[in-house]
């Protein structure tokens, strides 16, 4: 349900020869093809590394282990030690080099505003990450991957790949990305955001980049500081694909730096191929958290598909499989809407000075979010709640007070905002990709956490009030014998239909607390256990119409209808999605809505709209 065809090489078509294993030749004796065993040692320092990278131990405890070992004559941890007594830098920049964590010269360094707990107030953090376009290059090199990339291309692509203004501009022999970002979560108090880039001619994806959301800029922006750094870095490694050649120095500008000496060597020369940017993967908080769009509580452009609005935004009727109720936006709705909200100035030592005077940090919730002004400045055509923003001139807003004049910078209206909060660099014409063609939905989210759980959450409520198992003295006691008598049907069901439905995630367990209570009831499930309950609810349905009623057929009917989303999709042996099927889904998701659910949450409203929307566009299985 998670996965997407573009996550996986080719889209499911037929592997080439040298990848697949060798059969084995029956002339030999089979002992040529058994797995040599594991030797005691090497077991040994598996486990080690495995509780390493576990964090159960920390670097200093690892390498001094392996020194000891190593003093007992076991010969694998030599590679691996250090002795006691040494700084403590020393032991996980060993571990650095010999377990494979990125050699010298592989990580780009890029400072980035952050904040940590021993800082008084934000500063400059250095962050090693992979620089995308070197990554791909090292794809590009391999003898294989221009037939993988001709196979990918001449096949069944989807429209946003066939239609690229790129496939042109090189003779249709173009490398296809997809990025992905996500929050990772790696203790129990904090996670981190990642990022990673997938090739979608091989499948291959590289995590080129993490952020630690302890250290992201605290001074109003909501990490925004830090984020639209890193995503300057990407976009230009992003640009450096797209011209086919190694860039000529920093993403910031600089020089080169000298643990850049090999980039350096490369600056200016061309690439094997050209490539673009075709998808952007996450989930919708991601997508508000990190790429700077509104949440799906806004109540002026919720959506960065479309330009909904008001208050009937969220009724799912008035739509047709051919057009939405409300105009879709257009390539350069981003566009507009930045410009609407950036105030450019340029400001001499006097304005400067001035400017700075009238700044402080705003980090009230509803407040400008970043570094603002507390006054009206009509000289400059500044109001009060201007917001500086980090621009390729000023990249770091607090760099300003020591920034040589004149210099141009960026003040960010946010009475003016629409469907965008910042502008993030990621999204530009040169790049070819703006929010209303290369965001994708994710399903896992918008339907699995969305639609469906609200769809389960009201269906198995009324199973309950409806007494399928029975109605008892009191509505508590009716409540809990009816979880009790579902979880037994529930556990034999995933028996049943084992062979129908081959891995599918089970719930472990079902109990009271998952449900919440009558007045407020909810469904505490992950997004593929909510799959499978919603296909044992379907089941449960039908079992025992007779006792529901009308409102139960209804419920069955949107059950069905969304079954009917998942099974047309994975019935689509292509990247491409057929247009029948697209216009079938949003009708699929109005029954859901409009025949078996009241209108429900508004992230429920949402996540329907949304969804019916990327399936009445999308031309792929990604979107």
């Amino acid at each position: 349900m998670a996965s997407h065809s573009w996550e996986t090489a080719g889209g499911g078509r037929k592997r080439h020869a040298w990848e697949e294993d060798a059969p084995p030749n029956p002339d030999e004796s089979d002992s040529d093809f058994e797995t040599p065993a594991e030797s005691p040692a090497d077991a040994f320092i598996a486990m080690m590394i495995q509780l390493l990278m576990a964090r159960t131990l920390n670097a200093a405890q690892f390498c001094v282990l392996m020194h000891h070992v190593a003093a007992a004559s076991v010969s694998e941890a030599r590679m691996y030690a250090l002795g006691p007594d040494r700084p403590s830098g020393h032991y996980q920049r060993h571990l650095d080099n010999v377990v494979g964590c990125g050699r010298e010269g592989e990580w780009y360094e890029a400072d980035l505003p952050g904040h940590r707990k021993e800082d008084l107030s934000r500063t400059l953090r250095v962050v090693q990450c992979f620089a995308p376009h070197e990554w791909l290059t090292s794809l590009m090199e391999q003898p294989s991957y221009r037939t993988r990339l001709r196979e990918y291309l001449s096949a069944d692509v989807p429209r946003a790949v066939r239609e690229h203004p790129m496939m042109r501009a090189t003779g249709g022999l173009m490398a296809c990305l997809a990025l992905y970002i996500d929050g990772v979560p790696y203790s129990i108090t904090d996670s981190v955001v990642g990022f990673w880039v997938s090739c979608l001619a091989t499948g291959q994806r590289c995590l080129f980049g993490v952020l630690r959301k302890r250290h992201v800029c605290k001074c109003g922006c909501r990490g925004w500081c830090t984020f639209h750094a890193f995503f300057r870095m990407i976009a230009w490694s992003l640009r450096a694909i797209a011209q086919g050649v190694w860039p000529d120095r920093r993403h910031d500008s600089k020089p080169w730096l000298a643990s850049d000496a090999a980039r350096a060597a490369k600056a200016g020369h061309a690439m094997p191929f050209k490539g673009a940017l075709i998808y952007i993967k996450g989930d919708w908080s991601e997508y508000a958290s990190t790429l700077g769009f509104p949440t799906w509580q806004d109540g002026i452009r919720p959506c960065f598909k479309c330009n909904a609005f008001g208050p009937d935004q969220f009724c799912p009727f008035g739509h047709t499989a051919q057009s939405l109720r409300w105009p879709a936006n257009d390539s350069d709705a981003y566009e507009r809407a930045c410009q609407r909200c950036e105030q450019h100035v340029v400001l001499d030592a006097a304005a400067q000075a001035r400017v700075l005077a009238n700044l402080r940090f705003d980090k009230r919730a509803a407040g400008s979010r970043g570094r603002a002004l507390l006054n009206d400045m009509p000289d400059l055509q500044l109001c009060a709640g201007d917001r500086l923003e980090p621009s390729e001139e000023l990249p770091d807003v607090g760099q300003l007070d020591t920034a040589p004049v004149p210099i141009r910078v960026c003040f960010w209206r946010p009475s003016e905002e629409t469907l965008t909060r910042h502008r993030n660099p990621v999204f530009g014409r040169d790049l070819h990709t703006d929010p209303s063609k290369t965001l994708t939905v994710d399903e896992l989210h918008a339907l699995n956490l969305g639609v469906m759980q609200v769809w389960a959450k009201t269906a198995v409520w009324y199973v309950f009030t409806k007494g399928v198992y029975g109605i008892h003295a009191t509505a508590e006691e009716t409540f809990q014998i009816s979880v009790l008598a579902m979880r037994h049907e529930l556990l034999q069901w995933y028996k049943d239909v084992k062979g129908v439905h081959p891995g599918l995630t089970r719930l472990s367990d079902l109990t009271v607390k998952m449900f919440g209570t009558s007045a407020e009831p909810k469904l505490k499930m992950k997004g593929a256990e909510t799959w499978g309950f919603l296909l044992f609810l379907v089941y449960l349905l039908e079992k025992h119409l007779a006792t529901l009623g009308a409102e139960g057929a209804r419920y069955l009917r949107a059950g069905k209808a969304l079954v009917g989303i998942v099974t047309a999709f994975e019935g689509v042996g292509g990247l491409s999605v057929p247009l029948g099927v697209q216009q079938d889904c949003p009708r699929a998701c109005v029954r859901a809505w409009g025949e078996g659910v009241p209108a429900g949450s508004l992230r429920y409203s949402a996540t329907v709209r949304l969804y019916a929307y990327s399936c009445r566009v999308g031309d792929s299985r990604s979107a």
